[in-house]
């Protein structure tokens, strides 16, 4: 399975994947205490249709928290340091997806997943996953594709998603509390439930891949 510590080459858009290594054995510690703690298995939900239901903007995020855009690597960091002092289970959240192309409701829901938890853990698809399930090449690379989720101010690591049928791995590997899916896949990953809580978020009205792609096409 992908580490996280494998994504640690991608220049400095990066550097809070590897800001995570160095709180491993800390994670290692939260994550015996949450096993203790919690029951087996998490459910299955789906969040309201409402397009603003549970939505929160950065600023409103560290306007909470007390942060600057600068200072929230450091609140994160503080708060994994509590958390090992404390003994206070830390809630993971994992998604999927290719994002590609990137656009706003790709980035609303990572912003409402983030909030679910203390941190956000996110599973880019390759190249190769891509081409097998969609049968062409995706437009980003999967390098810029991981690059761009990094540098969002909601995730916390990135990792390669190289096959569907590993994604029980993938959950159990990062000691998953919660699987965000968007509510197109509504049903498909209930099966998890016994690994994690899954939840759906629904789409951003009027926004997708495909359509993006449709204009584009258009003003050639």
């Amino acid at each position: 399975m992908e580490s996280l510590k494998n994504v640690s080459g991608y220049k400095g858009t990066l550097r809070k994947v590897i800001a995570w290594q160095e709180q491993e054995k800390t994670l290692a510690n939260i994550k015996a205490t949450r096993m203790q703690k919690k029951p087996h298995g998490g459910g299955v939900r789906r969040e309201s249709s409402r397009p603003d239901a549970g939505r929160q903007t950065p600023r409103a995020t560290r306007k909470r928290h007390g942060e600057s855009a600068k200072s929230g690597g450091r609140h994160r960091r503080a708060v994994l340091a509590a958390a090992q002092i404390s003994g206070v289970a830390m809630k993971t959240v994992i998604t999927f997806g290719t994002f590609d192309v990137f656009h706003v409701g790709h980035l609303r829901l990572l912003q409402r997943a983030r909030a679910l938890g203390e941190r956000l853990l996110v599973g880019v698809s390759s190249d190769a996953l891509n081409i097998a399930k969609k049968g062409r090449a995706p437009v980003y690379h999967q390098d810029d594709r991981m690059a761009i989720i990094a540098g969002l101010a909601c995730v916390d690591g990135v990792f390669l998603e190289e096959s569907l049928e590993q994604k029980a791995e993938y959950l159990r590997g990062y000691s998953a509390d919660i699987l965000v899916m968007g509510d197109d896949w509504a049903g498909k990953f209930d099966s998890f439930a016994y690994i994690c809580e899954v939840v759906y978020f629904p789409r951003t009205p009027s926004v997708s891949t495909t359509g993006i792609i449709e204009v584009i096409r258009g003003l050639l």
